[in-house]
């Protein structure tokens, strides 16, 4: 648990395994921010996998034609809310020059 408790104070992902990665961890807001100190435009943030990630069966809905449409049409529309875009483990940032 330490490991865990020093990634959301520092931000800094360290694997625990001698063979791991180092890694940092964004909330929504701070890559917003990133872009802007680059003085890059204000990015439209995604989240990938969305809270889809944290059902169990998910593979069961994707294998399925009417539930997997349902599952793939809800995610295009909450991929961007801002409220949900912490739940998803990876984010996507993308900002048009």
């Amino acid at each position: 648990m330490e490991v865990e408790y020093r990634t959301l104070e520092t931000g800094e992902i360290v694997s625990p395994r001698e063979d791991g990665f180092r890694g940092f961890s964004h909330i929504p807001e701070e890559i917003v921010a990133e872009f802007t100190e680059a003085g890059l435009p204000r990015p439209s943030v995604y989240g990938l996998e969305g809270a889809f990630w944290l059902y169990g069966d998910v593979d069961d809905w994707l294998d399925d034609d009417g539930r997997r449409e349902l599952l793939l049409d809800a995610a295009r529309r909450l991929e961007c809310e801002p409220s949900l875009l912490g739940v998803s483990g990876h984010l996507l940032a993308v900002s048009v020059t």
